[in-house]
């Protein structure tokens, strides 16, 4: 036993070593939003706390307790800090980095300016846009009246890929071509994985897989794999059959379909084109009921958006509400935009932060829920598990309601997607999307 105590009091020594621990290394905040304070674990009798370089204007740290804190005023990349304190046994310190998202928009596709709103059919305009998918390869938008998609590699607002055309970036023909596993016939929503994109052919009551970069659909849903026929509820309503699909969501085990005329989601899992899962419908397949059993946690009608968080389902309900779902479950467990599950007012106690009318896309990063607000002509940002929105796009406060044009106005915004580098906003009947 002797033996073992050098080496134990190493050990302890070891663990005696000061500390400074963030939960996260990377930071995004928002320009004009006080943040919620990060206190870091300290180790050791930490002091004289401070931060190199200095941070964003409008943030400080407590030289005590290193807690950054404060309202960022200005808006900035991500750039990076060293938080550093003095002990009696020495210096500690961690490196993080901090992005301030602007509170406009400092970008637009489709149009050539803010004050625009003209369709058109090239790499650079659009005509109705809808869903979108953004990750650190670039920018995907659904242009639902070209009946196409479009590919935007990072930071360029010209399109450098096109769904849906056969190649080209000015035809706009439904089904061109033929119907096929090329083609697009009015699409609305699309989903990602990390080898390629769903893409939700409203038109053709399908979905499409296509793989990497591929133009060419190698999986199709709703059709009993046939890339040819676009039937409603092909074998009737069953877990194979599709009735103008507008939404997916994909767990990078499966995908998620929202089945708008059958008031359902469907779940596949892996590469099977048979669901394993339905939400809306008590469990059963060959149901279609709108509203299955009244408004509730398990019923569902009008479905426009999805997204799977890595721990739950959301959905956004013809209900004026969004629901979420823990894990597998079919039953909701969180309610935004009503006072209960068994409401389905718009703008329920009129318009504020509590209220939705009409929500279609969802969004989740890592502070919180985005919701595309579409008849409010709003999006909006619950931070954590609040269903009380705290930040506002599109409006001045949260009780007006007015569409316009303009990087502080929208008309309509049915999609909503980001990545690590900033938020899009589809403004949809203005033609445009907008990059905060």
């Amino acid at each position: 036993m002797l033996l073992m105590l050098p080496h134990c009091t190493s050990w302890g020594k070891f663990w005696d070593v000061p500390f400074i621990g963030f939960d996260q290394r990377a930071y995004w905040f928002y320009q004009g939003n006080p943040i919620k304070p990060v206190t870091p674990y300290l180790k050791g009798d930490i002091r004289n706390c401070e931060a190199t370089p200095a941070l964003p204007q409008g943030l400080s740290i407590d030289p005590a307790s290193c807690t950054i804190s404060g309202t960022p005023a200005q808006a900035q990349s991500a750039l990076g800090y060293t938080v550093s304190g003095s002990t009696s046994a020495g210096p500690a310190s961690v490196n993080i980095s901090i992005r301030i998202a602007s509170s406009v928009p400092t970008r637009v596709y489709g149009q050539a300016d803010f004050t625009s709103n003209g369709v058109g059919v090239s790499a650079t305009a659009m005509s109705n846009p809808n869903g979108c998918v953004s990750n650190s390869s670039g920018f995907y938008v659904v242009d639902r009246n070209n009946s196409r998609v479009l590919y935007f590699e990072p930071n360029s607002t010209t399109a450098s890929r096109v769904y849906g055309q056969g190649g080209s970036f000015t035809a706009n023909v439904a089904n061109n071509g033929g119907r096929s596993a090329s083609s697009l016939s009015y699409p609305n929503g699309m989903c990602a994985d990390t080898n390629g994109i769903y893409v939700v052919d409203t038109g053709n009551n399908r979905v499409l897989y296509f793989a990497g970069t591929s133009t060419t659909a190698s999986r199709v849903y709703g059709q009993l794999g046939n890339f040819t026929t676009a039937t409603l509820n092909i074998d009737g309503v069953s877990a194979n059959g599709l009735s103008n699909p507008e939404a997916c969501a994909s767990d990078g085990n499966g995908v998620y379909i929202a089945d708008y005329d059958n008031s359902r989601v469907l779940y596949f899992a892996g590469t099977s084109t048979t669901a394993s899962r339905v939400y809306g419908q008590y469990g059963s397949f060959t149901t279609n009921i709108d509203t299955n059993g009244g408004i509730s946690a398990d019923s569902l009608s009008g479905i426009l958006g999805l997204f799977w968080d890595g721990a739950g389902l959301y959905i956004s309900d013809g209900n004026h509400r969004v629901l979420y779902y823990s894990d597998t479950s079919t039953t909701a467990t969180r309610v935004y935009g009503q006072p209960d599950f068994i409401s389905a007012t718009a703008n329920n106690g009129g318009i504020s932060a509590n209220s939705l009318r009409t929500p279609s896309a969802i969004y989740v990063d890592r502070e919180g829920l985005y919701v595309a607000d579409t008849d409010n002509h709003r999006a909006l940002f619950y931070p954590g598990t609040s269903t009380t929105a705290t930040r506002v796009y599109g409006q001045p406060n949260f009780t007006t309601a007015t569409s316009g044009l303009s990087a502080t106005n929208m008309n309509q915004p049915f999609g909503i997607c980001g990545d690590d580098t900033g938020l899009y906003i589809v403004d949809t009947a203005n033609n445009r999307v907008m990059y905060y």
